[in-house]
């Protein structure tokens, strides 16, 4: 049984030492749960198959469910999705948070991360410990909810401590979630379409596109 290493900090005491070994854990191929506003994540690099592929192990993931990508500022979504005009208007409108967009997806990602699907799904976090996280490590993050598949999102770092302490290598505690309730998902390929309600209202969302 592997190690899990836990570390407790919040977003008026964000530890930097912390956060920069994390990231190293995710460029090494490791997994770490991290907080975001709505949820608790389970992350690896995207770009690691073998990373993201141990994400659907630990959770019990059915393999058919894509997973959704987080970013942070000076990742650009363009380097694995074919990026448009309604993303960059939206981008501008909501420039993080709990709104995921779904865009055709380029050739470099692997498949297990995309389901074989021709499209990949990503957002920018708003949570101040899930952006440090993610611009530290430099890539886009793969990061399903972290509990069990089946289960409820986890709200707090107590069930994913629960759940999979030596199972990954490091979950970082961050506290309750502001919001606790999944993004709102949608669509950008043709006549957009919200995929999920969530916090934002997809109507809204569909209404800054006309």
């Amino acid at each position: 049984m592997a190690t899990t290493k836990i570390f407790k900090m919040d977003d008026n005491n964000i530890d930097f030492d912390t956060i920069r070994f994390c990231a190293e854990v995710i460029r090494s191929g490791g997994n770490v749960a991290f907080p975001t506003e709505t949820v608790y994540g389970l992350g690896a690099n995207a770009f690691n198959e073998k990373a993201c592929a141990k994400i659907f192990a630990a959770k019990r993931r059915p393999p058919e469910k894509a997973l959704i990508l987080h970013m942070a500022d000076g990742i650009d979504p363009a380097d694995f999705a074919i990026v448009n005009d309604m993303y960059y208007k939206l981008k501008a409108i909501y420039p993080c948070g709990p709104l995921t967009f779904v865009l055709p997806r380029k050739a470099v990602l692997p498949e297990v991360v995309t389901a074989n699907g021709d499209t990949i799904a990503f957002r920018f976090p708003a949570n101040k410990i899930a952006k440090e996280f993610i611009r530290a490590c430099g890539v886009p993050i793969a990061a399903p909810s972290a509990n069990i598949s089946g289960n409820e999102p986890p709200k707090s770092a107590k069930p994913v401590i629960d759940n999979f302490s030596g199972i990954i290598d490091c979950i970082i505690d961050g506290g309750e979630c502001d919001i606790g309730t999944p993004s709102t998902i949608v669509l950008l390929i043709g006549e957009p379409k919200i995929l999920r309600e969530g916090t934002i209202s997809g109507k809204e969302v569909l209404e800054c596109l006309r």
